[in-house]
């Protein structure tokens, strides 16, 4: 028995093998391992093989019983797996389909005596964990872009860049954009929070090389020119979401030129940043002593190039559609301004014809009460300075301040009067020391409301004031006494706050 286990031949691993054709199959495993075998077969006689000879093939195995009989197959046998292999196993995750996953050994070596083989478990199938980091908050686009050439300042980025991790990219929420399709307050936030992704990622990007380094130079121009559109239009969705609340919500789909595409863009185009952000993240700073720490083209690896390459065609795609409907969003938003304006139709056919507003019925007596306004509110504000600034001693320190809030008035009233239609646009978009209601509030003034201020006023005003008969029984200073006590202890500055109050809620714009 021994001599016969030191002079047998080594198995082959392979069950089964094709031939010529599909009926023309040999089992390996009924290979004779004795030379009784042999002679049953009509073969030659096997010579033994030594230690020190190399192991024969299949292919020479196989030519020499091609001329076999068939035979039956006989049930398959566990695999033996070499342990030189077993780690090649493990990475090729490769199985056959008669292969038995419990015993990674055959039943003739499990009862060779004095033979060990180490148990192989089986590989690790379970895929790794792959799920990106959480967000931080971002670096500053103006400090990459000043100090970009800085050797300091870059070492302290890369350490920063290596600390950020990113959160996955959320998918597209159609239920909340149907939701929030006709709230251009949505909108507007959703605007902002991608013109602060922009900057986020075009100042990683340059932190990175975008200088040294194509595709973050690419990567970085798709943001820059997404920002420039994305800025101008922010102004207009912001002007939207105002109108939006000051009618309380409760404007008609129509009212709002908006279409829920635009919300699709902008929820698409944070997800193509938060992916460039996630790739730009993977890239790892070379830190080895005696070499750079710039970052070169060499040290990135080859998918997460062309990872971002195919980020900064996204982008591409994105800013290409900007372009496109971005003169498309500015026409609806010019023509939702003037819907109300009265702009001045010129007749070419008759020159001698007289200019005619659009009709609207409230408008001329909207202007006449305005203009009575702004006189009763100027009376106010010259005699409550005359009387801070002629009296010996301040009677009223309040004075100063109601004086320069009912100039305030002045100027707006004065402003909705000579107003025009591209000048009531410019007061919307510019941010100005002084600002008025938009057009279509202007329009909207109850001319009633306005005819009963002012009369309100200028019946205060002759109460404080003095009829010229009885004005020269008392000297000048006895009068400003007087009114001075009519202000302050019979309320009647109190009377004037309010109304100044209520006129600024009606005429200047609620910043």
């Amino acid at each position: 028995m021994a001599a016969q286990t030191a002079h047998a031949e080594p198995r082959i691993a392979d069950d089964w093998l094709e031939v010529d054709s599909a009926a023309s199959v040999v089992s390996l495993d009924s290979l004779p391992t004795t030379d009784d075998e042999a002679d049953d077969d009509a073969s030659p006689p096997k010579s033994p093989v030594q230690p020190s000879s190399p192991p024969r093939r299949p292919q020479d195995a196989l030519s020499r019983f091609e001329t076999l009989p068939l035979r039956p197959a006989p049930a398959p046998a566990p695999i033996a797996i070499p342990v030189q292999q077993a780690s090649l196993a493990s990475h090729h995750h490769v199985r056959r389909p008669d292969a038995l996953e419990p015993d990674l050994y055959s039943a003739d070596d499990a009862e060779s005596p004095g033979l060990e083989h180490p148990r192989l478990e089986p590989p690790n199938l379970e895929p790794p964990n792959l799920e990106p980091p959480r967000l931080e908050p971002p670096l500053d686009k103006e400090d990459a872009c000043k100090n970009a050439n800085d050797p300091g300042f870059y070492k302290s980025l890369c350490a920063a860049i290596e600390s950020i991790d990113v959160a996955p990219s959320p998918s597209f929420d159609k239920e909340n954009a149907a939701k929030n399709a006709n709230d251009p307050s949505f909108y507007y936030k959703s605007l902002c929070a991608v013109i602060e992704s922009l900057d986020a990622t075009t100042a990683k990007a340059i932190a990175l090389g975008a200088s040294r380094i194509s595709t973050l130079s690419f990567l970085k121009s798709a943001c820059d020119d997404l920002a420039t559109h994305a800025k101008d239009l922010k102004p207009i969705l912001k002007t939207y979401a105002k109108r939006w609340e000051a009618k309380g919500s409760g404007m008609a789909a129509g009212e709002m030129p908006l279409n829920a595409s635009l919300l699709e863009w902008i929820n698409t185009l944070h997800m193509q940043l938060l992916n460039a952000q996630t790739e730009m993240n993977r890239i790892q700073i070379p830190h080895k002593p005696g070499q750079s720490d710039r970052l070169t083209a060499k040290a990135i690896p080859l998918q997460v190039n062309v990872a971002l390459a195919g980020c900064a065609e996204a982008l591409e795609d994105s800013l290409i559609t900007m372009e496109d409907f971005m003169p498309i969003f500015k026409a609806d938003f010019d023509e939702s301004q003037t819907r109300w304006m009265s702009m001045p139709l010129k007749d070419v056919d008759r020159e001698t014809r007289p200019r005619r507003d659009l009709p609207h019925p409230d408008v001329t007596r909207i202007r006449r009460e305005l203009y009575k306004l702004k006189d009763q509110v100027r009376r106010s504000s010259v005699f409550l300075s005359t009387l801070y600034n002629n009296a010996p001693q301040p009677p009223i320190p309040e004075a100063p301040a109601v004086v320069k809030r009912l100039d305030g008035l002045i100027e707006g009233i004065s402003t909705i009067l000579t107003n025009n239609a591209s000048e009531w646009i410019e007061s919307e978009l510019t941010d100005g020391s002084q600002k008025v209601i938009p057009y279509h509030d202007f329009v909207a003034l109850d001319p009633d409301v306005i005819h009963d201020v002012s009369g309100h006023l200028e019946e205060l005003q002759d109460q404080l004031g003095v009829d010229g008969e009885e004005s020269g029984n008392y000297t000048e200073g006895m009068i400003r006494k007087h009114q001075a006590v009519l202000l302050t202890q019979c309320g009647q500055l109190d009377e004037l706050v309010s109304i100044v109050e209520l006129l600024e809620s009606l005429i200047l714009a609620r910043v």
